[in-house]
């Protein structure tokens, strides 16, 4: 399993130590990854950025949708 560059190098060690322990106590099981939480956290700081951007030009909160 590959993972992501910007996961912090405890959370990769985390992921692995439960991946390792999943596999050698439930070999028969598949690990699933729940998309909300990781869409949500993308969408906050998208958000951030477009409200940073807005009040840096001066645009218009009409623009968000744009």
């Amino acid at each position: 399993m590959r993972h992501p560059s910007f996961c912090p190098p405890y959370t990769r060690l985390e992921l692995n130590s439960f991946l390792n322990g999943t596999a050698e106590h439930l070999p028969d099981t598949r690990v699933t990854v729940d998309w909300f939480p990781i869409v949500q956290t993308f969408t906050k700081a998208l958000d951030e950025v477009r409200k940073r951007e807005r009040r840096e030009k001066n645009h218009s909160k009409a623009l968000r949708w744009a």
